[in-house]
């Protein structure tokens, strides 16, 4: 019978991943931060955000293609612990995910196959160029619409005409393939290749979560035990991204990816 994991249990596990994708990085001489919720939870909590079931590294486009070109040579990082992304050939994801390829999980959109961690690129953002930011998150909303046509992901929806709607739309979608929709989409992200000063993960949700070139400053927090990678400036960056960061949400505002987990064996 199969047993799923505990949420500490999936946050254990995911330790574990983080652990020897840091070695690995360092092996490599690949310089990463810590990011988003797992930049506040080190922050905040010195680890996890206590309902978090996520970990998120990022590092610049120059730092990140240099970790492609070692991916696309072998893939592996440890044991059973591998990357997967569209960039190294053996996925859709347009950034990079680090699996544990003895541990499924089950979510909605059946896109992830084993518990993983993001390691996502920052690249060269020009703040004023609204268009880009425009563009960019009608491609990032076709890019999920795809995916949930591809892996017969069916919302239920009661309204009639927005079941309609939705099948043109991903009619519509279906006419570009997703190898050269998500080969655009990375190419559109990574358009400004000279320094900007600002730099910005084209896989969040608010154009004001960007960095500054000049805060790319390091610092050591503390992750689960682990002395972990972050910028410098925290206050300043976490209040950019959450406003009062400090402050704990009501249980109705806290947002988790809602899978299950459970080990690659049948007890």
């Amino acid at each position: 019978m199969r047993r799923y994991l505990s949420l500490k249990e999936i946050q254990e596990e995911e330790v574990n991943i983080l652990k020897k994708t840091l070695i690995f990085l360092n092996e490599n001489n690949i310089k990463y931060y810590i990011f988003a919720g797992t930049f506040l939870g080190a922050v905040r909590h010195s680890g996890f955000i206590p309902w978090d079931d996520d970990i998120d590294l990022c590092m610049v486009r120059e730092e990140y293609d240099k970790l492609i070109k070692v991916l696309s040579k072998n893939a592996k990082i440890a044991d059973d612990i591998f990357a997967i992304g569209y960039e190294i050939g053996n996925s859709d994801w347009p950034y990079i995910k680090i699996v544990n390829k003895n541990i499924f999980v089950d979510l909605s959109i059946k896109h992830d196959k084993n518990l993983w961690i993001d390691l996502f690129p920052l690249d060269n953002v020009v703040l004023e160029d609204k268009r880009f930011f425009k563009k960019w998150y009608k491609m990032k909303l076709n890019y999920v619409r795809k995916c949930e046509d591809l892996y017969d992901y069916k919302p239920l929806y009661n309204n009639m005409l927005k079941r309609i709607v939705r099948k043109v739309y991903l009619l519509m979608l279906r006419t570009i393939s997703m190898d050269n929709y998500v080969n655009k989409y990375i190419s559109f992200c990574s358009k400004y290749k000279n320094d900007t000063g600002f730099l910005f993960c084209h896989w969040l949700q608010n154009s004001n979560q960007y960095i500054c070139r000049n805060e790319l400053i390091d610092k050591t927090y503390k992750f689960e035990g682990l002395n972990v990678n972050g910028l410098k400036d925290y206050d300043k960056i976490l209040t950019r991204f959450y406003g009062d960061y400090m402050k704990i949400p009501s249980e109705e505002e806290r947002r988790t990816h809602e899978f299950k987990a459970w080990y690659n064996y049948e007890e």
